[in-house]
């Protein structure tokens, strides 16, 4: 900022520090400012807080409400809805298991954690505690969990039995941040979200490496490849501001480039059983279904409407349903109260730079 400070947050509460923009280096301790608490934001953890070159601050106070409390519904192609007999939560980015026996689900709170929902013998078991944020769980074809975790400082992606039994192990540190997307289908290789923008590919095993996919000025995220391993599908604003759902080559993403949605489209899955067809919501939030014949060649048909949930959200997120591979159900969230939402307050303060230099002189 004009007045030679670094403003960041920690946790809700914001730090400056003062820096020097010639040698790029801060220079003295941080204030905790503890009378100004922000928000973050519940999939990235971002703080919602902004500075205007006049020196007015802008910051979103923590939800008053806490957050918000949604249940889970199988939802089947047709509309049809079955309630989950488990109590309303925090709930996150539910994941069905291979076998479809098990969810596991990213619950906020105090902490950010993984449980799992056993659908045999209904009961909600914790997997991941301490004070690192585990998020974003994902399924491995054999039935290994695999998260993002905070736990040296930056996301890297870990892994852990189901069961708890044995401690979660890395599977993958690197600059940056980066979060487990879905696995390829013979279970060698892991789609990796990096940075919230480019999506590469963690292959597995003594020698695991990670390879950029698509690195672009674009932003891609949330990589999906088809059944038969040949295609992979995600979703990018590298069309304009709009974000759409495009089909590359696995093994050659510059070789080709196909639009699958054509007014707007979030969160691409693929049907399971290799049936033909691309999930998606679109921006009114209906579920669509896209069929594609992968096989001899590629054939893009027509998109249909399934059912109306909800709109995506703007943000960048993780794709906030799932689909079973035993029956082909929707693993949906929906809120307790239709249309509720927790009470959003704005804190607006003017000529907030003379505070700041005062609290934090930078001569």
């Amino acid at each position: 900022m004009s007045t030679g400070h670094l403003v960041y947050a920690s946790g809700r509460t914001l730090n400056p520090i003062v820096f020097d923009r010639k040698t790029l280096r801060t220079r003295g301790q941080a204030v905790s400012l503890g009378d100004l608490q922000v928000a973050n934001g519940a999939d990235n953890g971002a703080a919602d807080f902004a500075v205007s070159e006049a020196g007015t601050l802008v910051l979103i106070a923590p939800y008053a409400a806490g957050p918000a409390l949604s249940a889970l519904w199988w939802v089947d192609r047709h509309g049809k809805e079955e309630l989950l007999p488990l109590a309303p939560g925090p709930y996150q980015y539910p994941r069905v298991s291979p076998d479809g026996s098990r969810v596991a689900l990213d619950i906020p709170g105090a902490n950010r954690d993984i449980w799992v929902w056993n659908a045999q013998r209904p009961s909600l078991t914790r997997l991941t505690s301490g004070p690192a944020e585990d998020m974003l769980p994902t399924w491995s074809p054999n039935g290994r969990l695999f998260f993002a975790s905070q736990r040296d400082g930056n996301f890297d992606v870990y892994s852990q039995a189901p069961d708890g039994a044995t401690p979660a192990r890395v599977e993958l540190r690197a600059p940056g941040d980066q979060m487990p997307g879905t696995f390829t289908p013979d279970g060698t290789a892991l789609i990796v979200n990096e940075n919230f923008k480019d999506i590469s590919v963690l292959s597995l095993g003594p020698s695991a490496r990670l390879t950029p996919l698509l690195h672009t000025d674009a932003n891609e995220w949330l990589g999906e490849v088809s059944p038969d391993g040949k295609w992979i599908a995600y979703e990018s604003n590298e069309s304009g501001d709009r974000v759409e759902i495009f089909l590359r080559p696995f093994a050659d993403p510059t070789a080709r480039r196909e639009q699958v949605s054509m007014n707007g489209g979030r969160y691409p899955t693929w049907a399971p059983g290799g049936t033909g067809e691309l999930f998606f919501v679109d921006p009114d939030g209906a579920m669509m279904a896209a069929s594609i014949s992968l096989s001899p060649t590629l054939v893009l048909g027509g998109v249909k409407k399934l059912f109306n949930w909800r709109p995506p959200v703007r943000a960048i997120s993780g794709r906030p349903y799932d689909v079973s591979p035993r029956d082909g159900r929707f693993l949906i969230l929906r809120p307790v109260v239709a249309g509720a939402n927790p009470r959003i307050d704005i804190t607006v303060v003017l000529n907030w730079f003379d505070e700041l230099r005062r609290i934090v002189p930078a001569r």
